[in-house]
């Protein structure tokens, strides 16, 4: 199979669509680009290593074609969407900068019990000045294309911030979930959560076996036609 260019791709997911980056405000940049996202994944999955247009580990790709054949097949579900999935350590910042991107959510909401702790989470989605996850692997070449194409973020690290309807991408520092509480690692805690996250078609669970025992379920109770996926990492 031939190869393609990052320009290629990335004009193919604007140009075609006659769009410029975030183009609407009530469309997320996920929205866009899944489709064509995941024949990415499937292209660079049959090419071979030293043909592949980014850095990405064909390990890597087939789990987060894995979640998303799930989810696409439970489309026609009203009940609850959720599965649960072990990744190796060293795919874990691939899997969770792309899943978005595939399953095309209108919001997604990522609760982590440790970002302000941890390294890796800055780093794949651009905070703190480091480069996204999509320029380390060759997907985006500049810093500029990085804000015109990937879908910016939001860290929610207490209870005093809003979170605002424009906001597609939302990280949470989350220590629990309880009783309709969200506890921030700070110690605050945002009440009404299931009213606030029911807008996030999407909820990842990033490290999940982290949290209290029992969050699982009672997140699938909360949120019985929401997606829920939960992470776990292995050595």
């Amino acid at each position: 199979m031939r190869n393609y260019s990052v320009a290629q791709f990335w004009s193919q997911i604007y140009g075609r669509r006659n769009l410029t980056p975030h183009p609407h405000p009530n469309t997320s940049i996920f929205e866009i680009v899944h489709k064509d996202f995941r024949q990415l994944l499937g292209k660079e999955l049959e090419l071979p290593n030293c043909m592949q247009m980014t850095l990405l580990r064909k390990d890597m790709i087939l789990r987060v074609l894995e979640i998303w054949d799930y989810f696409d097949g439970q489309k026609e579900n009203i009940k609850l969407v959720s599965k649960d999935i072990s990744i190796p350590i060293h795919s874990r910042a691939g899997v969770l900068a792309l899943v978005p991107y595939v399953l095309g959510s209108r919001r997604v909401a990522i609760l982590s019990p440790y970002i302000a702790g941890s390294d890796y989470l800055p780093i794949t989605f651009g905070l703190n000045g480091h480069p996204t996850y999509f320029e380390r692997i060759g997907l985006v070449k500049t810093p500029q294309q990085a804000l015109s194409y990937i879908q910016p973020v939001k860290v929610m690290k207490r209870s005093t911030q809003i979170i605002m309807a424009c906001d597609r991408l939302v990280l949470f520092d989350t220590k629990c979930v309880s009783e309709n509480c969200l506890t921030f690692n700070m110690g605050t805690v945002m009440e009404n959560f299931k009213e606030r996250m029911e807008t996030f078609p999407t909820i990842i669970v990033e490290n999940y076996k982290e949290f209290p025992t029992g969050t699982k379920k009672y997140l699938e109770q909360l949120f019985p036609h929401t997606c829920l996926l939960f992470i776990s990492v292995t050595m």
